[in-house]
């Protein structure tokens, strides 16, 4: 199958969903379909994703000219791009269902592209693609458009699916299929009594819950508990974040670490005793997908996504943006016994290779592709 993305790509946009938009084309590659990737943020050239080489096309946005501007220059330069190239591939995939999908759906209302359109939102609960869509002028208008002309939409998150069901798009067809993650050796590992090892690695950003997280840590070193948390990442609130650190006299059981690459992470991970992601809302998290996957067990805020997949055989989960909750939730992993850490982090390991390998993710999300141009087909 020869597959169109629109998203960004690293390793010139970071963040989650490009990370997974770049572990899914290389598993189409490897097998057998081709991809190429359309995106804003990303250069016109040649790139190498694995044993690989991926074709990235720049899509023009004049910054500069407001909202307004902005997405009407992405339009444009959607359908100049359509008008090009779309008769080289047989779908059409975007990493969320915002600008892109949009502008393609309005191409396909134009007459402009033929392709089955599949969109996978992002995040949800008042910070997702569908609250997107609300705030924009003529909001129904959009609406209407997604649920005639987006052929496909697959959740990641169950947050997202009440989402998307609250604004009545239900037209496309569904499927729920997660994030995925390379599974990679592991040897067994062993968790040793003493200064219970916390690890947090994403962004710093308000999102992700930190300033709670900071908090709750002071709270329970005064307890009396002994734990060390490296916080590894960058991001808006590194220097709030350090002061808060700094003024709780919490250096040495919170640790700021900067950026790490991803072979660091996962030695990080693999040396740590539990992963921390006290988000305030998620889609899905790639984080938490890589702690499990390299072993470990996890705590984190019920945001609709992984969390559906923790109970207390690998982990923790408690309200997120609730100060309260996350400090008993971070006492309860506290008090858990190293042995009992093990059997969790073998736990998630397991799921890992069960539901999450991206050789599957990657092949279930070509089974729906199929089955929606089938459908189309026929109708």
């Amino acid at each position: 199958m020869r597959i169109l993305v629109f998203a960004n790509f690293p390793p010139y946009v970071m963040g989650g969903a490009e990370n997974q938009v770049a572990r899914l084309v290389e598993a189409w590659l490897d097998q057998g379909h081709s991809a190429e990737v359309a995106g804003f943020g990303i250069p016109n050239r040649m790139v190498a994703v694995g044993r690989h080489a991926v074709r990235l096309h720049h899509l023009h946005v004049f910054r500069a000219a407001g909202r307004l501007g902005r997405g009407g220059s992405y339009f444009l330069s959607v359908l100049y791009f359509l008008t090009q190239h779309s008769k080289r591939f047989d779908i059409i995939y975007t990493r969320g269902l915002g600008e892109a999908a949009i502008s393609v759906c309005i191409a396909k209302m134009m007459g402009f592209c033929g392709l089955p359109l599949i969109a996978c939102p992002i995040n949800a609960r008042g910070q997702g693609d569908v609250n997107f869509i609300t705030s924009m002028p003529g909001c129904k208008f959009f609406m209407k458009l997604i649920n005639r002309h987006c052929n496909g939409i697959n959740i990641i998150a169950q947050a997202i699916k009440a989402d998307l069901e609250k604004a009545g798009i239900a037209e496309p067809d569904f499927a729920e299929i997660p994030n995925g993650i390379p599974v990679l050796p592991l040897s067994q590992i062993d968790r040793q009594e003493g200064a219970r090892r916390l690890l947090f690695t994403g962004r710093l950003s308000q999102q992700k819950g930190l300033d709670l997280l900071i908090q709750s840590l002071d709270e329970l070193r005064l307890e009396g508990f002994n734990f060390v948390c490296d916080i590894v990442g960058d991001g808006p609130l590194q220097e709030t974040l350090q002061k808060k650190i700094d003024d709780a006299a919490l250096s040495g059981y919170a640790n700021l670490k900067g950026p790490a690459e991803a072979h660091t992470i996962r030695e990080l991970l693999i040396n740590s005793d539990v992963f921390v992601m006290p988000s305030r809302y998620e889609g899905m998290s790639n984080s938490v997908l890589e702690a499990m996957e390299a072993g470990l067990p996890v705590l984190v805020t019920r945001c609709g996504g992984i969390d559906y997949y923790i109970g207390d055989q690998n982990g923790w989960t408690c309200a997120p943006d609730d100060q309260a909750a996350l400090t008993e939730t971070l006492r309860q992993m506290l008090l858990t016994p190293s042995a009992e850490l093990s059997s969790m982090g073998n736990a998630n390991r397991e799921m890992v290779e069960r539901q999450f390998s991206i050789e599957n993710i990657a092949h279930n999300n070509i089974e729906f592709f199929n089955l929606v141009r089938e459908r189309r087909g026929r109708s």
